[in-house]
């Protein structure tokens, strides 16, 4: 298994930095650019909300991603209280806000979230597409399957 993580201050500048890591794993792992650039969006609507939503004074968002067998995991974590995601989604209209939780779902094959006074954390699975073994593919962009990051 191959991983990366690290983590960044709760701040929108900090949203670019938290992309550019994870596009940088996600293509290191064999992913091609246009999941790269499905993946980094839906990384940038989740640090964003984190940093909107989840900001706390002196807080961090801690990224941490894993690729095994094929699939990439994306895990962002904040350290606010949470949020109501019927709410966030089921608003009935487009004005301005609120797409942020579709698009990672109509993007990333799976997510989910877990919210507790104490933070919230995203998961996120995007798989590579079929015809490409993850192993071959891994081992020809330098993505150690069995390695650490």
């Amino acid at each position: 298994m191959t991983t990366l993580r690290t983590r960044f201050p709760s701040a929108y500048e900090s949203v670019a930095k938290a992309r550019r890591a994870v596009g940088t794993f996600a293509h290191d792992c064999g992913f091609s650019a246009p999941e790269v650039s499905d993946i980094v969006l839906a990384v940038g609507e989740a640090c964003s909300n984190a940093v909107e939503h989840g900001h706390t004074p002196g807080g961090f968002l801690t990224i941490s991603c894993s690729f095994e067998a094929g699939v990439l995991s994306i895990e962002i974590a904040d350290g606010g209280a949470g949020f109501d995601e019927r709410a966030a989604i089921d608003t009935g209209d487009w004005v301005g806000r609120g797409r942020g939780i579709r698009i990672m779902r109509a993007l990333m094959d799976a997510i989910s979230h877990r919210s507790t006074p104490s933070g919230t954390t995203v998961v996120m699975e995007k798989r590579l597409l079929t015809g490409r073994g993850a192993e071959a593919r891994s081992e020809s962009v330098g993505c150690d399957p069995g390695g650490a990051r």
